[in-house]
């Protein structure tokens, strides 16, 4: 009877320790996937951070573009604010000439209404 008890605990044994096995395999199974995902995720954390970098350095890059053609647009304006005092003092001085034109077209009328009388005489 004892004999026959000591079997079936050895049954049992055996059972439980083909479970174990299982369990640590299945385990050991787990870890390694683990592990894979473990690495992929390592690589993809490194890919996002090379893409940052890259996309700090492009925002860097265009911000260094705006800041160039803010200052190219500053010098436009004060372009674009010469050329209009310019513009304004030209018409000044061709109104100021048209003027003068008109008197000496006055001045030469009168000239030559003299020149006729004196011709006349």
């Amino acid at each position: 009877r004892k004999n026959n008890e000591l079997q079936k605990d050895h049954i049992e044994l055996g059972k439980n320790h083909n479970e174990l096995q299982n369990t640590y395999n299945e385990l050991t199974k787990n870890r390694d996937e683990l592990q894979r995902d473990s690495n992929k995720v390592k690589q993809n954390l490194e890919e996002l951070q090379r893409n940052n970098d890259s996309l700090q350095k492009n925002y860097n890059d265009l911000q260094q573009d705006s800041n160039k053609a803010q200052e190219a647009c500053k010098e436009l304006q004060k372009s674009n604010d010469d050329l209009n005092k310019t513009c304004h003092e030209l018409k000044s001085q061709l109104e100021k000439l048209s003027q003068e034109f008109d008197s000496i077209k006055k001045v030469r009328m009168k000239l030559e209404g003299q020149i006729t009388l004196l011709q006349t005489q």
